[in-house]
């Protein structure tokens, strides 16, 4: 077997590991495994990086969605949801009472547009969550905030992929009423589990510290709204804040892999690449490339992870739309999404991947498109 590259990784650099270990130990000595001052720190240093009046953690990017829409409660109306997302966003729409309206995506940005979203407002419709997909703002985001602006519409940014990213110098996860970041370990920022809602509207951040704990707050014996118990461990706080000072270093090695990556296949037969704009930031949590009709997926990926130890991914499919629960739901057909997605894999990306890594994946990729285009043609 050849020597693995991952697609994705955790990464916690080695002059990390004593301090962080340091501080676990403390938190196990002292006992106070949740609602602490490191999830407090986490909180605020979020909120401040991302530039919005609160923050507030949850165990998971699930359980923050799922408070935002019940403090918006779409229940009997529908919200606007992009197929390409992870299934957690119209999972929370419909757990939340809300019916999802699912928007297809344009072929070379993978995103909803503000003209795919525009064809699935109805007089019903509550709220649009957007999401920005593998790291890569949202082209058409001022426009669909405008669009939600003009209806009366809350806007939810889907900021799981991109925290860091950035539209005109301004950070993703503060243009609407509300945002989510997940920190998952594959994600550019990872706590192992957890996720974040991110806003500023104080009543919300109110009541999603409610919510998180049984519908009151932290030690409190009186509950005042419905809840659950949706809380992130002081552990998972501490390992979020080594995270986030690294988080600079992280977005700029996941920027120069991607380089990397953008001036070899620029002229590759075979694949198109997503690009981002000059005037944002990507974060790069993935690196899409859409194969060509012509190329056989499965061939490519498993050629790439048994001939050379590459691993890939998707982003997403199938898409939300296809997935069995929504077929019975009626969801319909969008065929761009069906399309593009079906061609679409993910090479490795993550800051612990070293140039060397990263030269022979695209050496291998280019390789075996060119052996498929030679047999093709």
């Amino acid at each position: 077997m050849p020597k693995l590259i991952r697609s994705s990784k955790p990464f916690f650099p080695q002059e990390d590991i004593e301090p962080l270990l340091a501080d676990i130990r403390r938190i196990l000595e002292e006992g106070q495994f949740r609602n602490g001052e490191n999830v407090k720190t986490f909180e605020e240093q979020v909120a401040n990086y991302i530039g919005v009046g609160g923050a507030v953690a949850f165990d998971s990017d699930s359980s923050a969605y799922e408070t935002a829409l019940r403090f918006f409660n779409p229940s009997g109306g529908e919200v606007v949801v992009c197929t390409n997302s992870f299934i957690s966003v119209p999972n929370s729409v419909v757990n939340s009472g809300g019916k999802v309206a699912f928007a297809d995506i344009k072929a070379d940005t993978l995103s909803m547009t503000a003209e795919s979203l525009l064809q699935k407002l109805t007089p019903n419709t509550r709220g649009v969550i957007v999401t920005h997909i593998a790291g890569f703002p949202n082209p058409d985001l001022k426009t669909i905030l405008k669009i939600c602006r003009d209806h009366k519409l809350f806007l939810i940014e889907d900021a799981t992929h991109a925290i860091g990213a950035e539209v005109n110098n301004q950070k993703v996860g503060s243009f609407g009423d509300a945002a989510v970041f997940a920190f998952t370990p594959t994600k550019v920022l990872t706590t192992g589990e957890g996720g974040m809602l991110v806003t500023n509207n104080s009543e919300l951040c109110s009541f999603a510290k409610r919510y998180r704990y049984y519908g009151s707050g932290f030690g409190k014996t009186e509950f005042a709204d419905l809840g659950r118990h949706m809380m992130l461990p002081e552990v998972s706080a501490v390992l979020g804040i080594y995270q986030l000072r690294r988080l600079e270093e992280f977005i700029k090695r996941r920027n120069e892999i991607a380089e990397i990556y953008n001036e070899a296949f620029r002229d590759t037969q075979g694949i198109q690449t997503v690009t981002c704009p000059t005037e944002n930031r990507c974060s790069y949590y993935k690196y899409p490339l859409i194969l060509d009709k012509k190329v056989n997926k499965k061939e490519v990926t498993q050629a790439l992870f048994e001939d050379f130890g590459i691993e890939t991914g998707t982003v997403f499919y199938p898409p939300c739309h296809l997935q069995d629960v929504y077929k019975k739901l009626g969801a319909g057909s969008l065929s761009v999404a069906e399309d593009v997605l079906s061609r679409t894999i993910t090479l490795p990306m993550h800051a612990a991947l070293c140039d060397e890594d990263a030269l022979f994946v695209v050496e291998k990729t280019v390789q075996l498109l060119r052996a498929y285009f030679a047999v093709a043609n």
